[in-house]
């Protein structure tokens, strides 16, 4: 008897609950960090890493980078969160400081379920919540992929969802805002969620909930307006809202390739979506915020929004995981035993499916140590003079981020640098495009070190 009041006073234990959310939260940011600058050392970076350091390094000259066409990325995506972070990259000057940066968001994910969860079950069982959240395996596909504005959406989202379920109007108001400048997608799942919410809680006479969802909603369709009526003619760009290319009848051209409708990477998607979480969300009236951000992902003609190692998912993962915490505390309101091992059971499964599922990619993103071609790549790329025009393949792009100057091959510039050093690197294509340039004479090829291949137009 002495033996389960002590174990339920410590279940009731604030202290120790913080403690858990905050080990969790270092945990997990501490390993997201390690694996995103284990892959940026083997060149598994990504192109974004390069792009939005280019974007950062020029946040209050132009905004831009050189793979956007050296536009203002605003009239790309409303990201105007990111002027937030460019000191911090002005300062470091290395891609790194965004691993970093990205790693952080995605832990701090847990703080608001913690606090939603502790209004309505034990805080230690809130905490357990919390922490199992961050091995849901959509997350750490987001924060384990390349940089992207969308790193601060489950945060952003997850503290607006507590200020709303708190009834506490400034904080929802800064949050909100907050997160309507992370991306605009985020102004369109403020409208439909906030409208839904609205609805929900006017049902259940609670009107300061409702008034804040619906107020949600409206700041969510002023920023959309903005954006596309006042922001985007302002910037004058000669292209379309790039994100349209996602939703176009015709074969897209995607890493990840054009679907059809019928493909069967769709439900299996949603699959992947629910069963780390063992379908509890389906318990929680919230799961239906996850909508708006599922048709997002699901009506895209590409395959690539639909997997797990990009960051599309960051546009219901918060709604999920807010689902998940009530469902909880659900089961926990009629049986706290049954919702422990619930808990356990949603930890395991989400545990097993980051193996399967790989969600960071490991068979590309991690497969060696860090070894002497990376160092040689390393060390060639440093010696590069900087103020050069020089394009790179995808791999390298992600370190030339502080070169204003660098774009992405097959783009032609002053320079052309081809890595043969890894397997990913230099296919058949890229060195054949490279040699027909050598042959027709436009360029001739420079002293480089074994492996890597740098030309220059003559």
């Amino acid at each position: 008897m002495r033996l389960r009041d002590n174990l339920r006073a410590t279940a009731d234990s604030i202290p120790v609950a913080y403690g858990v959310v905050l080990c969790s939260m270092a945990v997990y940011a501490t390993a997201c960090f390690a694996l995103g600058l284990h892959r940026y050392r083997i060149f598994r970076a990504g192109v974004d890493d390069g792009v939005f350091m280019q974007v950062l390094n020029s946040a209050f000259s132009g905004f831009h980078a050189r793979a956007e066409g050296n536009y203002n990325h605003l009239s790309v995506h409303f990201s105007p969160i990111l002027f937030l972070i460019a000191p911090i990259v002005k300062v470091s000057h290395s891609a790194i400081s965004l691993i970093a940066i990205q790693a952080v968001a995605g832990a701090a994910t847990a703080f608001p379920l913690f606090l939603i969860g502790k209004k309505r079950m034990a805080p230690l069982l809130a905490a357990a919540c919390a922490s199992i959240g961050l091995l849901y395996p959509p997350l750490t596909g987001i924060m384990t992929s390349d940089f992207h504005e969308h790193a601060f959406t489950p945060v952003a989202i997850g503290w607006t969802l507590w200020a709303v379920d708190g009834g506490r109007f400034w904080a929802a108001l800064l949050c909100g805002i907050t997160a309507l400048c992370v991306k605009e997608d985020v102004s369109v799942i403020f409208i439909v969620d906030g409208i839904l919410a609205g609805l929900w809680f006017y049902l259940k006479k609670d009107r300061v909930r409702a008034k804040l969802s619906l107020a949600l909603a409206l700041a969510g369709a002023v920023t959309i307006v903005f954006f596309f009526k006042i922001l985007i003619p302002s910037l004058h760009v000669p292209f379309p809202y790039y994100s349209f290319h996602f939703y176009t009848h015709v074969a897209a051209v995607s890493p990840a390739g054009f679907v059809g409708l019928a493909d069967p990477i769709r439900p299996q998607y949603a699959l992947s979506a629910f069963a780390p979480l063992c379908f509890l969300p389906l318990l929680s009236v919230a799961v239906f915020l996850c909508l708006p951000g599922f048709v997002e992902v699901l009506a895209s003609r590409e395959a690539i929004t639909m997997i797990l190692s990009t960051h599309y998912a960051a546009v219901w993962v918060p709604f999920m995981l807010l689902a998940f915490v009530l469902a909880i505390a659900r089961v926990a309101a009629r049986s706290r035993r049954l919702a422990i091992w619930l808990l356990l059971a949603a930890g395991l499964v989400s545990r097993h499916m980051l193996l399967v599922d790989d969600p960071f990619a490991r068979w590309y993103y991690i497969p060696r140590e860090f070894d002497q071609d990376d160092r040689t790549l390393e060390t060639f790329i440093a010696s590069l003079p900087p103020g050069d025009d020089i394009s790179v393949l995808y791999d390298v792009y992600a370190h030339m981020g502080n070169d204003p100057n660098a774009t992405i091959f097959p783009n032609l510039a002053t320079y052309i640098l081809l890595d043969n050093l890894h397997e990913s690197a230099g296919d058949k294509e890229q060195r054949k495009q490279v040699a027909s340039l050598l042959k027709s004479g436009t360029y001739a090829r420079v002293a480089s070190p074994p492996g890597i291949v740098l030309i220059k137009r003559r």
